[in-house]
């Protein structure tokens, strides 16, 4: 028997619950009907464990074992077992919705069944099931070419087993497979090579050149899988040449269509990734291409993922907008995509891109109204905020009000225990040439040009060039 203070224990973070928990309404109902079939499911215990965990928000093992039980002494390793037989049974359960979601994949799976059995009829009219629906669906993806070389891979053992040595379609086995593998090579060379420029980590990528080689040699640039991974690595390596871009956003545009949504996303956000690194060297003329990037995702529903945007998105294409001063185009942007934020982020993320645009064409009034009624929790959009506040203060010469904001800024800073070394030396960096720059003699040329200096050669200071602007007049 369980010590007594166990029974009392909450079920919340068992498996059971966790998976029962994402399961949608429908899904729940589903689910139910499932248990009560005969060919399924046998144990009535089962099913009452099911009916207890669809009326509780807060499951224990008691209650559970009292309702699944009644009048019974409390037995762990019985209820554990019928635990156990309900998780079964859930995971059977949505192993079977997957399934019966995806007909090419059951179609794939009833060749080898036929086959196994010997029935020439149904192997053949799985075979023209599965070939119709490869056709007709869209997507050209990764899992397009997989699903086709499991089709001839299956054709081929059907021929071998029949003896039907003619009949053999080697060269098409190997076809399709060199075409699924040069895919999903290059994809995860890709999300290699993208791993390795934020986290200190190299990967040994095996014969990635001889891949590349064997893909022009072999004209398979023509596949727009294997030409978006491949344009897409050569991006990301030093042995990238000028065309590789504008091919792949090409692609973007001509071929979008062929990939499904979670792989298109993957290929945008490589693409992105890459002239955020461009301006972080200084090519500044890669901001009206990740502007165009993000417009383009925008039109494609890229970003979007069950039906929402992320507020880092968001306010990411905002930012790049202002930027590249499509000042409208902003203001269309920040109204409309805001009913597409999860609904605890909307506000205030909508109200953080409308002061950033108000303070772009110098609507200093309207700016300052929406960062002083900001509440937001999200640290880089406090520490922005208050930037631009400092700013606004500055150039309007509200010199009392600057003088209080720098010091509950600077305090700010100090008080956050969570924030990096690094960004706390930014910020006070900033704070603190601010003040120089504030109470600094304008007509002392020395000492205007000391301060100069001093802003150009510190190591870590943001909005150094609003400051070296306001310098020099």
């Amino acid at each position: 028997m369980a010590p007594y203070y166990h029974i009392f224990e909450s079920m919340q973070n068992t498996k059971i619950v966790q998976l029962f928990s994402s399961l949608s309404k429908v899904e729940r109902n589903r689910l139910e009907r499932f248990a009560h079939s005969p060919y399924h499911n046998t144990h009535r215990d089962v099913q009452e464990l099911l009916a207890y965990l669809s009326k509780t928000d807060a499951p224990t093992l008691k209650d559970a074992h009292a309702f699944v039980f009644p009048n019974q002494a409390y037995n762990n390793a019985k209820l554990r077992n019928t635990q156990s037989y309900l998780l079964k049974l859930m995971e059977k359960f949505l192993t079977y919705e997957a399934l019966e979601q995806d007909e090419q994949a059951m179609q794939l799976l009833l060749l080898p069944l036929y086959r196994q059995r010997g029935i020439d009829k149904g192997f053949q009219s799985a075979v023209r099931n599965t070939s119709r629906l490869l056709e007709r669906q869209p997507y050209r993806s990764i899992q397009y070419h997989y699903q086709t070389f499991c089709l001839q891979e299956e054709q081929f053992l059907y021929a071998e087993d029949g003896k039907r040595l003619e009949d053999k379609n080697i060269q098409e086995v190997l076809d399709t497979l060199d075409i699924y593998y040069a895919s999903n090579k290059l994809r995860y060379c890709v999300v290699a090579l993208s791993h390795q420029n934020v986290y200190n980590v190299a990967y040994n990528l095996g014969a990635i050149e001889t891949l590349l080689t064997e893909i022009k040699t072999r004209e398979w640039l023509s596949v727009p899988s294997v030409a978006a991974y491949y344009h897409s690595y050569k991006i990301l390596t030093y042995t990238h040449s000028e065309e590789d871009y504008p091919t792949l956003k090409k692609l973007f545009i001509e071929l979008w269509q062929f990939f499904q949504p979670a792989e298109l996303k993957e290929l945008y956000t490589i693409a992105i990734n890459f002239f955020i690194r461009q301006l972080n060297k200084g090519k500044t003329d890669s901001l009206q291409e990740l502007f165009s990037l993000y417009q383009s995702g925008l039109e494609h529903g890229v970003f979007m993922v069950d039906g929402e945007l992320s507020r880092f998105t968001y306010k990411n294409i905002a930012s790049v907008a202002i930027k590249c001063a499509a000042y409208e185009w902003v203001a269309h942007f920040v109204a409309h995509y805001a009913t597409q934020l999860p609904l605890q982020h909307r506000e205030t993320y909508q109200q953080y891109c409308q002061a950033k645009l108000y303070y772009s064409i110098q609507d200093y009034k309207n700016a300052m109204y929406c960062l002083q009624t900001l509440s937001s929790t999200d640290r880089e959009e406090v520490m922005d905020g208050k930037g631009m506040l400092v700013k606004i203060y500055y150039v309007l010469q509200e010199y009392n009000a600057l003088d209080s904001l720098l010091s509950s800024f600077k305090i700010y800073i100090k008080r956050d225990r969570y924030m990096s070394t690094y960004l706390k030396k930014s910020y006070l960096s900033f704070v603190h040439y601010v003040q120089r720059l504030q109470q600094h003699n304008p007509y002392d040329r020395q000492e205007r040009q000391q301060l100069l200096n001093d802003v150009q050669s510190e190591a870590q200071l943001p909005e150094r060039q609003w400051m070296l602007q306001q310098l020099r007049g």
